[in-house]
């Protein structure tokens, strides 16, 4: 197939769960379909360097705003310019000047997710990227175009409806408001209408695709209280399960790592919250621990943990190998939606792990058994105490783990479930869907008047 992929981040270096996310899924495709990515931004230093790993894939970067009109924007996006001016005073007149600081019980106040990314993050797509999809479309004829991430989801009014569209969905953006939500002291209507209002637009634009991949099934299951369940499937991204770690003995070496940069806001609050709520009964157990944080992190928010003893943050690592060897993974996520790299990178690195269900979600893993698993701050103390001295126990929950995300995470299975959805769109497609209607106009698009 002739597949466009269009995403608003370009899927290298692996720097983020999203970009491995791609990374590893189109590495298992690129041999089997004709693929063009198609990326919002990105460093052209960093394009030439995936381009020359993948000989068989155009990669296309937007260079910079582009000249063309203004793509027609869609009924959500102008009921959401409509309503911006009384959601700025109702939410964001508290959040503005940057990330807010942390209140009293180590809470993060606010509604970040709001705060930065607009109504929902469907904020328009940019005018340089419409005019590179809409020039890629009129050059070639694709069989798919498949869109990612909920910032690009908006461009399907642009698409013409001659060609199938597939929206995969790294992360339900409501889904995650509601938990930010959750997170507060006190949860005000104000907050709860502008969660509503995300909803009403994300299932709205997903409803425009023909069909929807999700990552997990729970994501699905979401997904299916507000849409048709055939048109949502089920297709992860694999898990890169090393055969030489199979069978290797686990020694825990008195160090526990997060990994994940400060820009995706649920890893702040993540890093916030254990450091402020688990840390410090993790170190009355080995006063010697030490705890690694990884990713790009700023030098004011590094600085604000300078007192905790022992914590190190050790900017973007290129290979994990060597800060996960001997190490306990601890995902103690509160936010998000979709299925975490993290996890998936300490299972085939033989690492155990300790997180929040919300952490675990969408994986099959059972607490005791492949993972330990807990809420609470007092939980996620006791769970890792627990781990920290039992030798068989990190054994075992690597060897499970491992065997259980062995099967249905293999970047061969992996890639056999992506195309049975591949398959099952072109097999639904009418014959009067494979052309253009009459009347399409790819300087605007469609969308509904």
């Amino acid at each position: 197939m002739n597949i466009l992929i269009v995403t608003p981040y370009l899927p290298y270096p692996l720097h983020s769960g999203g970009n491995t996310a791609q990374y590893l899924l189109i590495d298992c495709l690129r041999r089997q379909h004709a693929i063009t990515l198609v990326c919002f931004a990105g460093k052209e230093e960093h394009r030439r360097a995936l381009a020359g790993k993948w000989e068989d894939v155009q990669v296309r970067v937007v260079p910079g705003a582009g000249a063309a009109a203004r793509p027609k924007p869609s009924l959500a996006a102008r009921l959401s310019r409509r309503l911006k001016g009384s959601f700025e005073v109702l939410v964001h007149g508290s959040f503005k000047g940057g990330a807010p600081a942390a209140g009293p019980g180590g809470q993060l106040p606010g509604l970040p997710s709001v705060h930065q990314g607009g109504q929902g993050g469907f904020t328009g797509i940019p005018e340089g990227a419409a005019e590179l999809v809409l020039a890629e479309l009129q050059r070639k004829t694709y069989d798919l175009v498949q869109v990612e991430f909920v910032e690009a989801l908006a461009l399907v009014y642009l698409l013409p409806p001659g060609v199938q569209k597939l929206f995969v969905h790294h992360e339900i953006r409501f889904v995650r408001m509601q938990r930010e939500l959750a997170t507060l002291p006190a949860q005000t209507l104000k907050h709860r209408l502008v969660v509503e209002h995300t909803r009403w637009q994300e299932i709205h634009l997903l409803q425009q695709y023909d069909a929807v991949v999700t990552l997990s099934e729970t994501d699905k299951g979401i997904l299916s209280e507000f849409m048709a369940a055939g048109r949502i499937m089920v297709s992860p991204f694999p898990a890169a399960l090393s055969p030489g770690e199979a069978g290797r003995p686990y020694a825990f070496g008195h160090k526990l790592v997060y990994v994940g940069g400060e820009s995706h806001y649920p890893n702040k609050d993540a890093v916030h919250w254990f450091l402020s709520e688990v840390w410090e009964a993790a170190q009355k157990e080995q006063p010697g621990l030490r705890f690694y944080v990884t990713g790009n992190w700023t030098q004011e928010t590094v600085a604000a943990y300078k007192s905790h003893r022992n914590v190190i943050f050790t900017g973007y690592l290129e290979a994990l190998e060597d800060v996960l060897a001997g190490a306990i993974m601890v995902v103690p996520l509160r936010i998000g939606s979709g299925i975490r790299s993290k996890i998936l990178e300490a299972v085939a690195r033989g690492v155990p792990v300790v997180s929040t269900t919300i952490g675990a979600e969408g994986l099959p893993l059972r607490h005791l058994e492949e993972c330990l698993l807990a809420d609470t701050a007092a939980g996620f103390a006791a769970g890792l105490v627990t781990l920290m001295r039992d030798a068989a126990l990190q054994q075992r929950l690597v060897d499970n783990a491992r065997r259980t995300l062995g099967r249905g995470f293999s970047p061969e299975e992996c890639a056999e479930t992506r195309n049975r959805v591949y398959h099952r769109l072109q097999e639904d497609r009418r014959p009067e869907e494979r052309r253009p209607q009459e009347g399409y106009d790819a300087s605007r698009g469609y969308g509904p008047e």
